[in-house]
């Protein structure tokens, strides 16, 4: 995993225990209820080599969050890959970043989102 992947996933982590604690101060004062989904979301195309770690890790550092994979086009299984770590797989045909960022927010419903490239 990289160094950018890491520094991400443990901001997520922080943001995930900040926001635990601020709801269970609001829940004591106002009965407001803790958040209560996380999605973390990677775009892939062609990444077979690594995605199985990705997913893993992302599952290992954050075991409450949805890990998701979008996949972007790719032709060497990383789908199928990702889908056997564990991720929910989803298929996007219009290739490019942003395309798949769009459809990643029209799809997730969740409190919190992590993405990860």
């Amino acid at each position: 995993m990289g160094k950018k992947l890491r520094y991400m996933i443990a901001a997520a982590v922080i943001a995930l225990f900040a926001t635990d604690a601020l709801a269970q101060d609001a829940e004591t004062v106002a009965g407001v209820q803790e958040p209560e989904a996380a999605a973390e979301a990677t775009d892939v195309a062609d990444e077979a080599v690594a995605i199985a770690d990705v997913v893993k890790q992302a599952k290992s550092v954050l075991p409450d969050a949805t890990v998701y994979v979008y996949d972007n086009e790719s032709t060497d299984g990383s789908a199928e890959i990702a889908r056997q770590a564990g991720a929910f797989v989803r298929s996007v045909s219009e290739r490019g970043k942003g395309s798949v960022v769009r459809r990643m927010f029209q799809d997730i419903d969740a409190d919190i989102y992590i993405m990860a490239d």
